[in-house]
């Protein structure tokens, strides 16, 4: 499956300075105001800097940056602001105010200039501490300059500037500890969870993630002791929200996206729709993402479909003209959404309901547009069309598959976004292996094998241990259809590791659905080598293995899953009943593939296909068994 995620969109709070938005009296004069500033004169002591930074504020609205920066140079040039307290005030002014130019307008030198003059100011700063302690100013160019900092490194995807970011907020969050200023902590915490946050959905691993939630809930218990406005209140929360749900995603257990559930919930019951439409779509479809996740690993249709009444929400605020990639990322979720229920309740309904939502948001956003939203949409389809096109004869859809997967892998790298690659790698691995099967194609077997290979490298049992146990299993398989064909027990010995590890990864109590696929497909593979190699050992083994998938797969609420598990012990038990002397294996096998038929017959051809055609080999061997003696009771109700 595609990979469903939230992308974190919070603005950056920037401390007050000063040069907040503010509105003038006076109005622009036209052309000739912006050729000649006005020359400032600043006035003596505390209220000179305070009437300088009130000048720069109406400044900074009226003209354009160009102008700005030429007054700003007159300014530091006048008689009256040579005195080094009042120049620092005008640099710090300067500086904020080009960050704010830097983020409204994503201009990039304007943010390399603040950042410059704000290094400036600390190094200064620095030489001063002999003489003074660390004052309020100390903290707040270090708060701005990481938000410069982070800014400049998203935007240039720069992972030293990055860490400087968060070198910069630890530094400011140092003087707000030792003076207990309850906001602003808050607002630093929050900052620096924010851009954990980022760092760690991009890394493998959850250290980056748990110490992401941890601030966040350090910042929450700063800002109820603060005084922190019920906006930026909602915000923290809402970010927390989207760290527990980055972290559920990673963990073996559900305890934190149950939580981002909660939390989620809390901030939709104080946030209006009308007062702040954005922020409440947005929040929905975090809700959407925990229930989704939450659904599909516990086999919970009512999540799935709660997740799925949340993104429709959101779509009612969100379009492709106001807000294409909200929109785009939206139909994404509905998209996937949609395929874990389409698959769980083996409904094609909803699977090809999944592909036009997938198709027709293609053709709304161009890939110039929101390349990173149309890469997901690509490989989402790609991931849906290899789920239908498992369930159909022909490759058609699988060939489209892997051909939507590669180009959406050529948007995204291994170095840029390593785990969506990683998840794309996985997903052909999955058409190349089903394309190969089919077509009896070993060059497309061994291609599905390198995808799956190269996911691993980076989908380590340490850092990702769920990805790593699910491409373990679908390696698993592939090695086993290869293996199958070609008749080499080594491949099969190494596919049945293969799925011996993914089942010693998954617990039942947590993921026994996850659980439930492994034990399938080591059942598979263990059923393969025990044919080749005629060991009747691994044919028990085999049994064994999907007797414990199918505790997990009832017909009533898998049936496909059940459906499929019955039909591969059919075949275990015909084999080892063409082994053994009675009938009892055989008799069994008739009636699992009696069952199976009953529902295969209609939705499932390519099983019922087999299921027929072994049926039928059964009740023939069970007939040779017999021979000429008289027929049992049991063995009359199969034939």
């Amino acid at each position: 499956m595609g990979l469903i995620r939230a992308m974190l969109a919070v603005s950056a709070l920037v401390l007050t300075v000063g040069v907040a938005a503010g509105n003038s009296n006076s109005p622009c004069k036209g052309e000739g105001a912006l050729s000649k500033p006005k020359k400032i004169r600043l006035g003596n002591s505390a209220r000179g800097s305070k009437s300088a930074r009130a000048q720069l504020q109406r400044i900074a609205q009226r003209f354009e940056q160009a102008t700005f920066e030429e007054t700003i140079s007159r300014l530091l040039d006048d008689q009256a602001a040579r005195r080094q307290e009042r120049a620092w005030n005008a640099r710090e002014a300067l500086a904020t105010t080009l960050l704010k130019f830097g983020q409204r307008d994503g201009d990039v030198t304007a943010l390399e200039k603040a950042l410059a003059i704000y290094r400036e100011l600390l190094e200064e700063k620095e030489r001063e501490r002999a003489r003074e302690p660390m004052s309020a100013s100390w903290a707040r160019i270090h708060y701005n300059a990481g938000i410069a900092l982070e800014t400049l490194g998203r935007q240039q995807d720069d992972a030293v500037r990055l860490e400087e970011a968060l070198a910069a907020y630890r530094a400011a969050l140092r003087f707000h500890d030792r003076k207990r200023m309850a906001e602003n902590q808050a607002r630093t915490r929050g900052n620096i969870g924010r851009l954990l946050m980022f760092l760690g959905e991009r890394e493998s691993g959850t250290a980056r993630l748990e110490e992401a939630v941890a601030t966040y809930r350090r910042a929450l218990e700063d800002a109820a002791r603060g005084r922190l406005d019920a906006e930026s209140m909602a915000r923290l929360h809402a970010d927390f929200s989207i760290a527990l749900t980055a972290l559920g995603k990673r963990e073996r257990g559900t305890a934190r996206l149950e939580e981002a559930v909660k939390v989620s919930r809390e901030v939709l019951a104080n946030r209006s729709r009308q007062r702040a439409p954005r922020d409440w779509a947005a929040e929905q479809g975090r809700l959407g993402e925990a229930l989704m996740e939450l659904g599909g690993r516990e086999g919970d249709m009512a999540r799935l479909e709660e997740a799925l009444t949340a993104y429709r929400r959101a779509l009612q605020i969100y379009t492709p003209g106001t807000a294409p990639q909200d929109w785009v990322r939206t139909r994404n979720n509905i998209g996937s959404a949609l395929m874990i229920l389409g698959e769980r309740k083996n409904d094609t309904t909803r699977l090809k309901e999944a592909v036009a939502l997938y198709r027709a948001t293609l053709k709304e956003i161009p890939r110039e547009r929101a390349p990173t939203e149309w890469a997901a949409a690509q490989a989402n389809l790609g991931a849906l069309l290899v789920s239908l096109g498992e369930r159909e004869s022909g490759t058609a859809k699988l060939k489209e598959a892997m051909a939507l997967i590669r180009e959406s892998l050529r948007e995204r790298s291994r170095v840029t976004v390593p785990l969506e690659w990683a998840i794309d790698q996985n997903n052909l691995g999955n058409a190349l292996s089903l394309v190969g099967e089919r077509e009896n194609d070993m060059a497309r077997l061994q291609e599905a094998v390198t995808a799956y290979r190269k996911a691993l490298r980076v989908q380590t049992r340490e850092n990702m241990p769920l990805n790593w146990a699910r491409t373990q299993s679908n390696l698993c398989n592939a090695l086993k259809i290869l293996g199958e064909s070609r008749g080499d027990a080594a491949l099969l010995l190494e596919a049945v590791s293969a799925c011996q590890h993914a089942v010693l990864e998954w617990r039942r109590d947590d993921m026994p659905m996850e659980l439930a696929i492994a034990q399938l497909n080591l059942g598979n593979a263990l059923l393969a080598l025990g044919e080749t190699t005629n060991d009747p050992a691994r044919l028990e083994e085999a049994v064994a293995a999907f007797h414990e998938a199918l505790k997990e797969f009832p017909r009533e609420r898998a049936p496909r899953d059940w459906v499929i598990t019955q039909n591969s012990l059919g075949y275990a038990l015909l084999l080892q009943g063409e082994r053994e002397q009675g009938t009892a294996r055989l008799e069994e096998a008739v009636r699992v593939y009696r069952a199976v038929l009953e529902i295969a017959a209609d939705e499932e051809p390519i099983v019922a296909r087999m299921a027929t055609k072994n049926l039928a080999r059964a009740q023939e061997a069970i007939r040779r068994h017999l021979g000429t003696a008289d027929v049992p009771r049991s063995a009359r109700s199969v034939l």
